[in-house]
C-alpha cells in the first residue's frame, strides 16, 4: 500500500499490480484471514541414564552372598555326602576365572577350591607359570560339592549348580574364562560328549560374550603327564590374548 500512496504523490494516476493484489486491496479490513498452520510442539524426553555399574565394594558383596547361598546349597544328594560346599576364591573382575569340573577331595575336606595336595598341586603351578599369584585369579567348579570317590557329578547335581555359576560369572566378570577338563567343557557349553578336550583345546570359543579357553583338567595332567606341553600352549594363547608377557621359563 506504501507503494501506491508513492506513486500517487509523484503524480501518477495508475499502478501496475496483479488481480491478486486489487483483489486484496478491494476486500473489507476486517476480512478474515488465511488460517495459520498450527504449530505442535513435541517435548523430547531427556536421555536416559546409564545402568548403573557395579563398584569393586558392590561386586565383593555380591560373590561373598553367592558365595553364602553356594555353602546353605541343598538343592541335589550331594549336600548329604560333602563335608563342605567350595564356592572358589578369587578377587572381583578377575584376569582369568579357571572353571574345573567338581572339586577335589581335598577341597571337599577345606573348602577351598585348588587345595594344596589336590592333583599334586599342578593348578596353582599353572598359574604361576603363567606369572599370577594365586590370589589373583579365580577359582572355583562347575559342580560346588565334591561327589563321593571323586565321580563325575552326577546331571542333577550339575543342573542344580548352573544358576550358581552362571551368577558367579556375571557377578565376577572375569575377561577370560579357562575350562579344566572335558566335564567343565561340555557342562558349561552344553556340548556333546563328543567336543571332547582334545579337539577343542586351544581354540577360542565363547560365554555370554566371554572368552573361553578349554584345556586339559589337573586330574587328567596328573595321570597323563605327557599333555603337559599342550596345556601350555593353551595357557600361552591365554596370556597373549591378556597382553601378559610369557616368562622365561614354565
Amino acid at each position: 500500500m506504501g507503494h501506491v500512496r508513492y506513486r500517487h504523490e509523484n503524480g501518477e494516476r495508475v499502478a501496475p499490480g496483479s488481480p491478486a493484489l486489487l483483489a486484496a486491496l478491494a476486500a473489507p479490513p476486517n476480512a478474515a484471514q488465511p488460517a495459520q498452520p498450527a504449530i505442535h510442539h513435541i517435548e523430547i524426553p531427556p536421555p536416559s541414564p546409564p545402568p548403573p555399574v557395579d563398584t569393586s565394594a558392590q561386586q565383593r558383596e555380591k560373590i561373598d552372598a553367592l558365595a553364602a547361598s553356594i555353602r546353605a546349597c541343598k538343592l541335589c544328594g550331594l549336600c548329604q555326602t560333602r563335608k563342605n560346599a567350595v564356592p572358589g576364591q578369587g578377587p572381583v573382575s578377575p584376569d582369568i576365572l579357571f572353571i574345573d569340573e567338581a572339586p577335589a577331595p581335598e577341597d571337599d575336606a577345606t573348602g577351598i577350591a585348588a587345595s594344596p595336595g589336590a592333583h599334586q598341586g599342578l593348578l596353582p603351578k599353572m598359574i604361576k607359570a603363567m606369572g599370577y599369584a594365586l590370589d589373583e585369579v579365580f577359582i572355583t567348579s562347575l559342580c560346588k560339592c565334591a561327589t563321593p570317590d571323586a565321580r563325575r557329578p552326577p546331571a542333577e547335581a550339575l543342573e542344580a549348580c548352573k544358576p550358581h555359576m552362571d551368577a558367579q560369572i556375571a557377578a565376577l566378570k572375569p575377561r577370560v574364562i579357562v575350562l579344566l577338563g572335558a566335564g567343565a567343557t561340555m557342562g558349561l557349553l552344553k556340548q556333546g560328549a563328543g567336543s571332547a578336550v582334545a579337539k577343542s583345546r586351544g581354540a577360542w570359543t565363547h560365554y555370554n560374550a566371554i572368552p573361553v579357553m578349554p584345556t586339559y583338567a589337573p586330574a587328567h595332567i596328573a595321570k597323563f603327564p605327557a599333555v603337559k606341553p599342550q596345556v601350555w600352549q593353551d595357557l600361552q594363547l591365554v596370556m597373549k590374548h591378556l597382553g601378559k608377557p610369557l616368562p622365561k621359563k614354565a
